[in-house]
């Protein structure tokens, strides 16, 4: 999902600022004079209390970002969303709060329902109940897309039933519900297909 997307590019981002403190220390040690004799201290001129400053600049620019909270209930995992469409749906609507992005718009949805790239017209559809949670504006990557989520099939299941789709630009021609012949002793199925507008979800019917 995006969330899980823009967590990756924060800590990418930390790194490389990491990198760039490190290199940039390196650099201006490198210009210095080389330091002779008794006050080198080891090998190193400058004092105690420079050494002690610099150690808490490298230790805080190598600081693990914050740790993730979820601002969610126990079971409920937060989905991008505006709040007209989360309040809706019967979720709870938290914004921002714990996000690492001002711009976060989290909806608390059931851990046993999955959300994928989607929009509205599609996702609307009659079917396998989906609901949809708003254009989320400034994912400007995905113009004219928002979450598209599926309850699980059926309804009481303690564990997500529909896959989901990580293909950057699946054909929708594809996504079709489809029987499969069991084989083998294998009890023959419906693999169900439900077109978000941008993904494919599939889940399996058991006959």
């Amino acid at each position: 999902s995006p969330l899980r997307s823009s967590i990756s590019r924060a800590r990418t981002m930390l790194r490389a600022s990491l990198l760039l403190a490190l290199s940039a220390s390196a650099a201006s040690a490198a210009s210095e004079p080389v330091c002779q004799g008794l006050a080198c201290q080891g090998g190193r001129g400058g004092s105690e209390a420079e050494d002690a400053a610099l150690l808490q600049v490298l230790r805080a620019n190598a600081s693990e970002e914050a740790p993730y909270m979820n601002p969610c209930p126990p079971s409920y995992q937060p989905e991008a969303s505006t709040k007209k469409a989360c309040n809706a749906a019967g979720f709870k609507y938290t914004g921002n709060k714990f996000a690492h992005s001002k711009e976060a718009s989290h909806c608390c949805v059931s851990e046993h329902w999955v959300c994928n790239m989607g929009d509205e017209k599609h996702c609307t559809k009659p079917g396998p109940h989906p609901t949809y949670l708003g254009e989320t504006k400034h994912w400007v990557w995905e113009a004219n897309q928002g979450n598209c989520c599926l309850p699980p099939i059926p309804a009481f299941a303690k564990a997500q039933t529909w896959s989901f789709d990580t293909r950057e630009d699946p054909k929708k021609e594809g996504c079709k519900t489809k029987e499969v012949k069991g084989k083998h002793g294998s009890p023959t199925y419906t693999l169900h297909a439900f077109w978000t507008g941008k993904r494919c979800s599939t889940t399996a019917e058991v006959h």
